[in-house]
């Protein structure tokens, strides 16, 4: 096998946030003397529409300045096609190395600042969505529709609920919802179902003799301690309502709560080897000059 230069970029963590910074490092083992001329690293995004399902007008942020481009002769991302995309942001490169002999092994480090507002990473699931609907009525008659706006929620987040009478076949008279948090036992324990803690968070009522439609907001504490749900023990989130009618119907939904999404790190001072994000190698092989 014949000599070959070892190229690895890796980056602190798996994730970044708009106003913080793309942090990493470059290195470059040569089996012999290596001049490298320039190396930059550049953070751009790309938008990929299937033009089967969607199309949508794609306006470019500010490119580079095009003489500073052109003097380091840069691929010109934009012009991608195929699975790629089209970009939509573009970083200014961070020159990594300019003009420099490397013995045997050289690392650089990089941290390219992203901007405070910008459109996040996301890849859409078939058949994804971010509201539920449930009817609620008896036997034939309709009562009221609720929608939840959200899937799942953190610590701190509001959950709105939305009421809708305009289909209503059947009067209401009032409607009283209550946040409850219960901890129970899990199938596997020694009493299954039994439950341990029931606690009421918040509580709302209102009526709706005349309402077409309302809504109620129940705030979730900032300390709230994330859904579980395990073998042994059940930590769980539930919105209870009475809707009061001909009769009183009473009904229950669970409200996923997910914990808090993790601080950006700042990775300063932190050693090469404990870095956690995707990394990527290549080699290229190393012509003998005649």
């Amino acid at each position: 096998m014949g000599e070959s230069v070892r190229i690895e970029a890796r980056l602190t963590c798996a994730y970044f946030h708009a106003g913080g910074a793309v942090r990493g490092y470059v290195k470059i083992d040569s089996p012999r003397h290596l001049y490298i001329e320039w190396g930059v690293a550049q953070v751009h995004g790309h938008l990929c529409v299937d033009s089967n399902v969607l199309t949508v007008p794609v306006v470019p942020v500010a490119a580079m300045d095009e003489s500073f481009m052109k003097s380091l002769n840069l691929p010109d991302v934009k012009t991608f096609s195929g699975p790629t995309g089209i970009c939509i942001y573009q970083s200014k490169p961070t020159v990594l190395y300019s003009e420099i002999d490397v013995e045997h092994s050289t690392t650089s480090h990089f941290a390219i600042g992203l901007p405070p507002s910008m459109c996040p990473s996301f890849k859409e699931r078939v058949g994804g969505t971010h509201t539920r609907h449930y009817t609620i009525g008896q036997a034939a008659c309709h009562l009221v529709q609720l929608t939840f706006f959200k899937q799942t929620y953190m610590p701190g987040d509001v959950v709105l609920v939305a009421f809708d009478f305009t289909g209503a076949t059947q009067p209401c008279a009032s409607i009283s919802a209550s946040l409850v948090v219960s901890e129970s036992l899990g199938a596997l324990s020694l009493d299954p179902g039994r439950a341990v803690h029931t606690h009421t968070l918040q509580t709302a009522a209102e009526l709706t003799d005349d309402a077409l439609h309302t809504h109620m907001r129940f705030a979730l504490p900032v300390d709230a301690t994330p859904t579980i749900d395990t073998d042994v023990v059940r930590h769980e989130y539930v919105l209870a309502f009475e809707f009061e009618s001909t009769e009183r119907l009473r009904w229950q939904v669970p409200v996923q709560v997910v914990p808090p999404i993790v601080p950006d790190p700042s990775h300063f001072n932190v050693p090469d080897e404990v870095y956690q994000g995707p990394s990527r190698v290549r080699k290229l092989a190393v012509l003998n000059s005649l």
